[in-house]
């Protein structure tokens, strides 16, 4: 490999680390009922309960970049890899809202969904690394950025997922630190 383009994609690297290591988010604490719903995964009574999280993972960049939790508009916490919040939804049409930038009032991903009171509705959330541009200064080199995604499974792969997970709190208190 070309010394120099070695040298600028360790600088990018650095700088993408550097950059989501000036954000960090407090990440708000369960109330007892969430944690008793998040111990059991079972929905109060006459709702639904909706489980966001993002699998465990070993990625310096991603792991720690924050994704907040909408339902219907209103944040319900931020999860962060290896983390979860539960919701409980009423009966009828919901829809969550994801994002990594919590000045948005609605997310760039969200997921339409018909909750039936008794019912659990698990989400995944991450966060990839993608490259879609080429810096040609003074070499070709990758730029990466974070892209968040997000998909419904199946509450068996939910459930054991979520097992290997920390839960986190969703009164809707999330604070940045280190941005401007």
């Amino acid at each position: 490999m070309n010394p120099l383009r070695f040298l600028l994609l360790s600088a990018t690297s650095l700088f993408a680390v550097s950059l989501v290591s000036c954000v960090s988010v407090d990440y708000p604490q369960a109330t007892a009922a969430e944690l008793e719903m998040g111990r059991a995964l079972t929905p109060p009574k006459g709702q639904g309960l909706l489980v966001v999280y993002r699998k465990p993972g070993i990625s310096m960049t991603t792991g720690k970049v924050p994704t907040i939790v909408r339902v219907d508009g209103k944040p319900h916490g931020a999860n962060h890899a290896g983390t979860f919040v539960v919701v409980p939804v009423s009966k009828g049409p919901h829809v969550m809202h994801m994002d990594p930038n919590p000045s948005l009032a609605r997310g760039i991903l969200s997921h339409s969904f018909q909750a039936s009171p008794g019912k659990c509705y698990f989400i995944r959330q991450d966060v990839e690394t993608k490259v879609d541009k080429i810096l040609l200064v003074p070499t070709p080199a990758p730029v990466p950025r974070m892209e968040p995604v997000s998909s419904p499974v199946s509450e068996a792969v939910g459930r054991a997922e979520v097992a290997k997970c920390k839960q986190l709190g969703g009164n809707g208190v999330i604070k940045l630190a280190g941005r401007p």
